[in-house]
């Protein structure tokens, strides 16, 4: 249901403001890693390393120096070496303001959402057999994102760029199950019209 609110909001402020505001769309898909940290509380189990994942993002451009739209990720995270693993999923809408100099345009913005951070942490056992484990713990739990971002893109072509963004992911949750935190660096392609 919300995502029909969302679609129905974003249909009517390109109909309405489009002769006005609206001068242009962008989007892409973009791959990244970096660190995520934070803790499984109730197992004392810490969850940190180095996170790879792959999303994409949709914006619209409002006059010459802003852009909304949403964007979407999802990290993985490997933990214990032996399968044990956190993926977190999320996404949210987007805004941000950015300068062309040239081919290049600096950005700086603001992401806030939500999505899920689901966890298999196997405590003993292996995964080379069929054998079910008796020490395995999968939890899922519903968390918030606010994820400041800044980067750059480089046109190659008018109607493409190369992007390359930091973030740092704060998570909020009110369980406080797992709340992952961490910087992250994306590359990825921007398809501008």
């Amino acid at each position: 249901m919300k995502h029909r609110i969302i679609l129905i909001a974003m249909l009517l402020l390109t109909t309405t403001l489009k002769a006005q505001v609206i001068t242009g769309y962008d989007g892409g898909m973009m791959v990244h890693t970096g660190y995520l940290a934070g803790e499984i509380a109730p197992l004392e189990q810490k969850t940190q390393g180095f996170t790879f994942g792959i999303g994409g993002v949709a914006r619209l451009h409002l006059g010459k120096h802003f852009r909304v739209g949403g964007e979407g990720y999802l990290s993985s995270l490997n933990l214990l070496s032996n399968k044990s693993f956190t993926k977190l999923g999320w996404g949210g809408a987007l805004v941000d303001c950015y300068f062309t100099f040239k081919k290049c345009s600096p950005y700086l913005g603001v992401t806030i959402g939500g999505g899920s951070a689901t966890s298999v942490i196997m405590k003993e056992g292996n995964t080379k057999d069929w054998i079910a484990e008796e020490q395995l713990v999968y939890n899922k739990q519903a968390l918030m994102v606010i994820d400041p971002f800044i980067g750059a893109e480089y046109a190659i072509a008018p109607s493409m760029a190369v992007t390359v963004k930091m973030d740092f992911l704060f998570g909020f949750s009110s369980k406080e199950l797992y709340v992952p935190r961490g910087p992250r660096l994306y590359l990825g392609m921007v398809f501008k019209h």
